[in-house]
């Protein structure tokens, strides 16, 4: 079974990273404004969102763990 990652575990991946998510959402060609609206409840991300972001993060050698403590 595949977890899905969370905003949080998406920001807290960037924050260990030492980026912003508004860095995360650029490279990923993702619209903060979308990220912000996963976020808050309003939409839930598509498959093709959730992928650009893990891979922008895995850019830098790391992806989200939504299974981590941190998270």
């Amino acid at each position: 079974m595949m977890l899905i990652p969370t905003p949080a575990d998406i920001e807290c991946a960037a924050a260990r990273q030492g980026q912003s998510i508004g860095d995360v959402c650029k490279r990923a060609g993702v619209a903060r404004s979308t990220f912000q609206r996963w976020k808050s409840g309003e939409t839930s991300p598509t498959i093709s969102v959730l992928t650009k972001l893990v891979k922008a993060l895995g850019e830098n050698n790391e992806t989200p763990d939504p299974n981590s403590e941190a998270a």
